[in-house]
């Protein structure tokens, strides 16, 4: 999979306006991928739409369910856990299109 930069002020501003980060879900939990890196990845979008649209026509993400996290416990009880292991976030995922890698937890606006 080819990752490209994209601005991610436009990720963080619609999760701001909204309140709710998004990621995919199956009925074992939240998946998380190792790149050819060997990091682990776990996918954010910063809406409904956005992750509905991948999970629609990606691969990847066949059977998996859209699940949305209010940003204040995605703050809290999430990043904590990703910051200590050096999780890389992959913001806004679409095939084909710009992708923001970071290993660094967003920040909080």
């Amino acid at each position: 999979m080819t990752m490209k930069s994209i601005n991610p002020e436009s990720f963080y501003k619609e999760v701001v306006s909204t309140g709710h980060i998004w990621t995919v879900q199956t009925d074992d939990g939240v998946p998380t991928f190792d790149d050819k890196d060997e990091n682990t990845t776990i996918f954010l979008w910063s809406s409904r739409e956005r992750v509905m649209r991948v999970v629609e026509i990606e691969s990847l993400f066949n059977g998996f369910k859209p699940l949305e996290i209010p940003w204040a416990v995605f703050a809290s009880k999430w990043l904590p856990d990703f910051a200590s292991n050096k999780f890389v976030f992959s913001l806004n995922y679409m095939r084909g299109r710009g992708v923001f890698r970071n290993t660094d937890p967003p920040v909080t606006y």
